[in-house]
């Protein structure tokens, strides 16, 4: 299944864009395209579920992030109320 690595500054390399996990993910190919690996490089880890909303680039970030992963996992799982696909129909 596709991965989405929304990763602060002080976040380890091997989670951001050409790291570990970007490169296995490539590696394995088959879901590499819909893959969202992203580095937001004004936060800290943690902006986004304990961030400070009343700084402006916090609150404008974590928006964000909530806002792609909404969307992201609305294209991986299925619309609200579209079935999921079971794990062993997946495999």
């Amino acid at each position: 299944k596709p991965l989405a690595c929304l990763a602060a500054a002080n976040d380890e390399d091997n989670v951001k864009e050409g790291g570990q996990v970007d490169a296995i993910m490539k590696e394995k190919g088959n879901c590499y395209d819909k893959c969202h690996f992203e580095t937001y490089t004004k936060m800290v880890h943690g902006w986004v579920n304990k961030g400070d909303l009343d700084d402006d680039s916090v609150k404008i970030d974590a928006y964000r992030a909530l806002d792609f992963s909404k969307t992201f996992f609305a294209d991986v799982l299925g619309e609200p109320g579209t079935p999921i696909e079971s794990a062993s129909a997946a495999n």
